[in-house]
C-alpha cells in the first residue's frame, strides 16, 4: 500500500463572483478584519488614519467600543476607545481622515489616570 498525502489547493481568483455581476455597482465595506492595535505610550505619540467606524462589543462582564481605521495602504488598525475617545468619535462620520495625538494624563481619582487626546479631522 503506497503512502498518500492528502492536500487541498485553494484557487485564488480575483473575480470569483459566482456569476453575480458587480460591474457598475458601488462597493461598501461591510466588515473589516481585526486590525493591528494602536497603542499610545508617550505624550506626543500621534497617528493619522482613515476612521472607518465604531464596533460595540458586549460581554457578560462589560461593554466597550473599538474604533476601527485603515492606513493609506488599506491595512486595518483598531483602538480601544476609553470614555474620552468614545465621546469624541461618536460625532465623527466614518471615512474621515483623523490625526489622534496623546497629549496628557488626567487624574480622575482612579488608580490609573485617563489618557487625554487631541483629534483633528480632515474634510
Amino acid at each position: 500500500m503506497a503512502n498518500s498525502k492528502a492536500s487541498a489547493e485553494v484557487v485564488k481568483s480575483p473575480n470569483q463572483n459566482f456569476g453575480v455581476q458587480t460591474q457598475g455597482l458601488t462597493a461598501k465595506m461591510l466588515a473589516q478584519e481585526t486590525g493591528e492595535q494602536v497603542v499610545f505610550e508617550h505624550f506626543g505619540d500621534s497617528v493619522t488614519l482613515l476612521f472607518t467606524g465604531i464596533e460595540h462589543v458586549s460581554t457578560e462582564e462589560s461593554r466597550f467600543d473599538i474604533l476601527t481605521f485603515l492606513d493609506a495602504d488599506g491595512k486595518p488598525y483598531q483602538l480601544n476607545a476609553g470614555w474620552r475617545l468614545e465621546n469624541i468619535f461618536r460625532d465623527i462620520p466614518p471615512n474621515t481622515v483623523t490625526t489622534i495625538t496623546y497629549v496628557k494624563d488626567v487624574d480622575t481619582g482612579n488608580p490609573l489616570p485617563m489618557k487625554d487626546f487631541r483629534v483633528i479631522g480632515y474634510v
